[in-house]
């Protein structure tokens, strides 16, 4: 009797079968494209997470110490045909104790583009704080949060609407009382566009 294992007997304890290269060729590639798998739905996972993300939340920004109220008024007497929707007026306020000076319809190729210039007593840091954060309170998307602000909303009408607001310190040199005046334009572009 010899001591080398017949047929399908399991090999002694203590000696080594070796793969042939076919064998181990084989779960190499089998390694590496899970590896490739994994790397690929991680990256997946990771792009569908960030591209298809929900609506996003508002910006935060301080917490304004001047009260709001509509600015929505002082467009819709600008917009002799009814191109600016309800949500977007409803969405558009200024600092309490603004004063209208002028209003300026601009509308050309777009359905709607009007600025409202207004005065406030407020000094001009604390109406650069307030719209950013009012904006983003009323759930305008704020682009830019220093002068000029800028911010975007979808209008129930399909189309977006971005505010743009320009401040200026008022000087009594000139006439009139110290405080701020800034300038609120709002204007359209299709979606698309």
């Amino acid at each position: 009797m010899s001591n080398a294992p017949e047929g399908n007997a399991p090999p002694p304890v203590g000696s080594r079968k070796t793969l042939g290269p076919r064998k181990v060729r084989t779960i190499r590639n089998i390694v590496l494209l899970s590896c490739i798998v994994v790397v690929v739905v991680l990256g997946f996972t990771f792009l569908v997470g960030h591209l298809v993300s929900k609506p996003s939340s508002p910006a935060t920004f301080g917490v304004p110490d001047l009260p709001a109220v509509a600015a929505g008024p002082a467009f819709a007497l600008l917009d002799k045909t009814d191109a600016v929707p309800a949500n977007v007026l409803a969405a558009l306020e200024v600092p309490a104790g603004s004063t209208v000076v002028s209003r300026v319809s601009r509308a050309v190729d777009a359905p709607f583009d009007g600025t409202v210039t207004y005065t406030n007593p407020a000094s001009p840091a604390e109406i650069a704080q307030f719209f950013p954060a009012e904006l983003a309170r009323e759930h305008w998307r704020v682009d830019r949060s220093t002068n000029p602000v800028l911010a975007l909303i979808a209008g129930s009408d399909g189309n977006y609407w971005e505010v743009g607001v320009t401040i200026s310190t008022l000087s009594s040199s000139l006439g009139h009382p110290d405080g701020t005046q800034f300038a609120v334009e709002l204007y359209t572009f299709e979606a698309g566009q």
